[in-house]
């Protein structure tokens, strides 16, 4: 029974093991983000590609083919002369419509609906290796995910929740696997890579869906999905506006379905001192509205703050950057993962980019250096920062450097499991090894022995 226990215990390490090896990535390029349309032209469309794997791929001869959401509509091929290249491993690669975006590796002919169609990518032998379908689409894995409003797009997660683990989750469903980004981030073959997470551990809520696959701690803010998000702070009005009248905190709905803002808490100051609970109302999809401070009497300090978003059970779902210092009249908008200063105010609605003049940002102290990151582990506001990312470029490089080692460690591991699995099975059978040998030995000099010619001849 010792000798069925010990090869039992061996076989389920081993098994152990090859699962774990599997779950490390996702084996096949998925369509990583989609735009219909920005919000200065609905032909300025693209698609993005994302290769989860630990080796390069060719998508030479590939196709990439749209199908409108009418009942008796067909796939057509959008890219006439195929896909060309490969995608390195944890890569990217941008298909664009033609004309638009010069980073981009493909061209395609636009015409893609907003408000709702079909895209999938066939190999060479037309194999469909993924599909996203949206709004009304007739074709789609799962359910169709939510039709993004002009300007948006529609991004594979973890996306905004991880920004260095890439985009590969793929439940096969496309409501649950895509998620609203205001303000898209298409990335090309000579983006960074991004590694992406074990699938299994890295903790998603699923937007639309009521399903959470893993617990999302308080103290990442922007890992927190199916949220409502804090998009813009007007922290000091110029005259005639007023403090007490005119600042706002804007609020933004980044998911695929209304959110009841009911009990939601605000907070602001320097240590988060001054609070807000919403009363009541909800938030539209793709939604903004815009908190004054006539209603919510918060104040944004002028010398230096930020401000975090509560849920109705007191965690922690948003908060801004910290800001050193205001700026006379200006937007402190979210642009993505970032903070920026922007001369467009937008209560309302969307953020518009205008960027600030350098003789501006000069004469406030380090106004425009809000390169700290969201956390929530501490009530001061200051011991909040984090080192923000620029751009996914140099975001990548500490992170990937840490996964890769990371990587390099599970995988000792997995060697020193396997070596000390075979050790152990060696050491428990060694006497019936041992026999074995001998037993061997024993019919190898018969065998000799009767090949031996007879003496005397």
């Amino acid at each position: 029974m010792k000798r069925i226990s010990a090869l039992s215990a061996a076989v389920i390490v081993c098994l152990s093991i090859s699962q774990f090896v599997r779950a490390e990535a996702t084996n096949h390029i998925v369509i990583s983000e989609l735009q219909t349309g920005s919000s200065a032209s609905a032909s300025q469309e693209f698609i993005e590609l994302y290769n989860p794997t630990n080796q390069a791929i060719s998508v030479e001869g590939w196709q990439l083919q749209y199908r409108p959401a009418g009942a008796t509509s067909s796939w057509t091929n959008r890219t006439s002369s195929g896909l060309h290249g490969s995608i390195a491993a944890n890569g990217y690669y941008l298909i664009a419509a033609t004309t638009y975006l010069a980073s981009a590796d493909a061209a395609f002919s636009s015409g893609m609906a907003q408000s709702g169609g079909s895209v999938r990518i066939v190999d060479g032998t037309g194999q469909v290796i993924d599909v996203l379908g949206w709004g009304t689409a007739v074709e789609f894995e799962g359910s169709p995910a939510a039709a993004p409003a002009a300007g948006q797009s529609l991004e594979r997660q973890p996306g905004e929740a991880n920004p260095s683990g890439g985009n590969g989750i793929d439940s096969d469903n496309n409501q649950a696997d895509f998620a609203i980004r205001q303000n898209p981030e298409p990335q090309s073959t000579v983006s960074a890579i991004e590694v992406p997470g074990d699938p299994i551990t890295t903790p998603v809520t699923n937007p639309g869906s009521s399903t959470d696959t893993g617990s999302t701690p308080a103290s990442s803010p922007s890992s927190v999905l199916g949220q409502p998000k804090i998009n813009e702070l007007f922290i000091d009005p110029a005259a005639p506006l007023t403090d007490l009248h005119d600042e706002f905190i804007e609020l933004y709905n980044p998911t695929p379905s209304p959110i009841d803002l009911t009990g939601y808490v605000l907070k602001t100051g320097a240590d988060f001192h001054d609070t807000y609970t919403i009363p009541s109302g909800s938030l539209a999809v793709g939604g903004y509205i815009a908190l004054y401070s006539t209603q919510t009497h918060l104040s944004l300090t002028n010398t230096g703050g930020a401000a975090e978003l509560l849920d109705a059970s007191g965690g922690v779902v948003d908060q801004t950057d910290v800001y050193d210092g205001s700026l006379t009249g200006l937007s402190f908008s979210r642009f993505g993962d970032d903070w920026r200063w922007s001369t467009a105010l937008t209560p309302g609605a969307a953020n518009i980019y205008a960027a600030v003049p350098n003789a501006t940002l000069a004469s406030a102290s380090s106004s425009a250096r809000t390169s700290s990151r969201r956390a929530a582990s501490s009530r001061s506001a200051a011991s909040k920062v984090k080192a923000v990312k620029a751009t996914k470029a140099p975001k990548v490089a500490g992170l990937l450097a840490d996964q890769h080692t990371a990587g390099l460690a599970s995988r000792w591991l997995i060697i020193g499991l396997a070596t000390l699995t075979i050790g152990y099975a060696i050491y428990e059978f060694r006497y019936d090894l041992q026999n074995h040998y001998t037993r061997a030995k024993r019919n190898y000099r018969t065998w000799r022995e009767a090949r031996r010619p007879p003496s005397g001849r």
